[in-house]
């Protein structure tokens, strides 16, 4: 206020911490921060009425509030070879503003699946359980497939900071099928004839005897004898 009546006062404020903003716009005082700022500052008010000043100092704290994480930048997508692996270092894929990448905790859903695995002749379609993500304690996703699987699995990753705000996001992995060894299904039987009696057919049909666990291969087939 001013003792002198009719006098208009023009007011300014400034701040001592370049994180703390204060305005004045008219009569009207407004204070704000930068983001993701917390901390304290003074801001003093001046008041003029055009020859004489009077100032005043009040502190201004701003309070610390839990920021989420963000998966960031995006996983990539992750392919590897039927029977293998792979692994993701997550620690390189979160930004927080108050924790460290250390003090994140990570989850993985598999969504769905498509694919198929075969396995002694009987081949099947794969399912979300066919594929594997183990995350290790230094934030490190390990990917394996059921034996002899190949297809394409969507992977749903969730990071949660201390405070219990989290962000998700999801990848494709992909799981190339590869040649698989031949096998026997039913062992040929020993064969047994007379002397000057031969040739005796001693399988009808190989196909009965073997089978490849990779569907739609064709075996072929050869024999020899360790008696000339």
């Amino acid at each position: 206020a001013d003792p002198d009546p009719g006098t208009t006062l023009t007011f300014s404020a400034a701040s001592d911490n370049a994180d703390i903003s204060a305005t004045v716009s008219g009569s009207q005082l407004t204070v704000n921060a930068s983001a993701n700022f917390f901390g304290s500052g003074n801001v003093v008010v001046t008041a003029s009425d055009g020859s004489l000043s009077v100032t005043d100092t009040f502190a201004v704290t701003v309070n610390a509030v839990n920021d989420a994480p963000e998966v960031s930048p995006a996983i990539a997508d992750v392919s590897f070879p039927e029977d293998g692996s792979a692994t993701t270092d997550l620690n390189n894929h979160v930004s927080d503003v108050d924790n460290s990448a250390g003090e994140m905790t990570w989850a993985a859903e598999v969504l769905s699946a498509s694919g198929t695995v075969t396995k002694d002749g009987r081949t099947r379609e794969v399912t979300p359980a066919d594929l594997t993500v183990s995350i290790d304690g230094g934030n490190v996703a390990t990917y394996s497939a059921t034996a002899d699987s190949n297809g394409v699995f969507t992977v749903k990753f969730t990071v949660t900071d201390p405070g219990a705000l989290s962000d998700t996001d999801t990848v494709t992995v992909t799981v190339s099928s590869q040649n698989d060894a031949p096998f026997v299904t039913a062992a040929i039987s020993d064969v047994a004839f007379n002397e000057d009696e031969g040739p005796v057919t001693a399988a009808a049909d190989l196909n009965s005897n073997f089978a490849d666990p990779d569907p739609g291969t064709t075996l072929t087939f050869s024999a020899a004898s360790d008696n000339a």
